[in-house]
């Protein structure tokens, strides 16, 4: 299986806000032009909450490790001895966050396999994915 390193915003230093702007989320079932809204089969996490730092792992953690995957999350990225630098070596994969990107370039992050290949995606600025070279078991 693979390993999933995320690297996204620190948490809120004050915490999180102990009541939100609004009572609910609104129920989207498609959008302009017909295109239908996403139809999860589950949704482990509570609508509203923020998935986007590292306490809210972009509610994928239970997704991920019940397929079998082994999912990091950081803010930590920065210095030669930060947690992504020491967890990139053996990641198959890393998301970043467009406006807070863990830049990988081989000066930037020396532990990062030669011979990788990366692809971006993303809206706006790009998010960085890493596919590291394929692990024999």
């Amino acid at each position: 299986m693979a390993k999933i390193l995320a690297v996204l915003y620190p948490d809120p230093v004050g915490g999180y806000p102990p009541e939100y702007a609004r009572d609910g989320i609104p129920t989207i079932t498609g959008y302009p032009g017909g295109q239908t809204a996403p139809t999860p089969h589950a949704v482990d996490f509570t609508p509203g909450q923020l998935l986007g730092c590292v306490s809210g792992e972009l509610g994928l953690r239970r997704f991920l490790e019940e397929g079998g995957h082994t999912f990091v999350v950081t803010s930590d990225k920065e210095g030669d001895d930060s947690t992504l630098d020491r967890e990139l070596p053996d990641t198959d994969v890393v998301i970043s966050q467009p406006f807070w990107p863990a830049y990988l370039t081989p000066s930037g992050s020396p532990r990062l396999p030669s011979s990788d290949s990366r692809s971006r995606r993303g809206s706006g600025r790009t998010t960085s994915t890493c596919r590291a070279p394929s692990r024999t078991a």
